[in-house]
């Protein structure tokens, strides 16, 4: 109503005070209305929360809405490990095979002394900190 009423006013006179009135009064509305758009949008992540299955489809084909058989049939083998899948790793072979020589490499912990050479051969990096970073990589290796 203040809007209106401003607005009706600055038709007839300019004045600084009522257009800066304007300016503040058009801000709280779109203040209201983003908070407005908030709370129907928590609303309807609240109703979607809400949901419940009432109907679901049946191993014959046919439709089932007893909730008590829903929860008998569906809903005690809905997280078990009934079903074993059986059939061939499509990626199978697709991979090198590691050698046993190089899979101790791989779990081989590096020493303070790698990591320090490791660091001091990237040349640049971070060289102003370096002390900082031998610490904190030596105390995740620690053994």
């Amino acid at each position: 109503m203040e809007l209106k009423r401003v607005q009706r006013i600055l038709e007839f006179r300019q004045l600084t005070r009522l257009n800066v009135r304007e300016a503040e009064l058009q801000r709280e509305i779109d203040d209201l209305l983003k908070h407005e758009e908030n709370i129907w949008c928590q609303k309807s992540q609240l109703s979607d929360l809400r949901i419940e299955i009432g109907i679901l489809s049946t191993s014959i084909g046919g439709w089932c809405f007893d909730y008590e058989i829903l929860q008998q049939h569906f809903f005690q083998e809905l997280y078990t490990a009934g079903i074993r899948v059986t059939g061939s790793f499509p990626c199978r072979s697709i991979f090198p095979i590691i050698s046993e020589y190089d899979r101790e490499l791989l779990l081989m912990v590096p020493t303070d002394e790698e990591i320090r050479r490791a660091m001091f051969s990237m040349l640049g990096f971070m060289q102003n900190s370096t002390s900082h970073i031998e610490k904190l990589l030596g105390s995740l290796f620690v053994r």
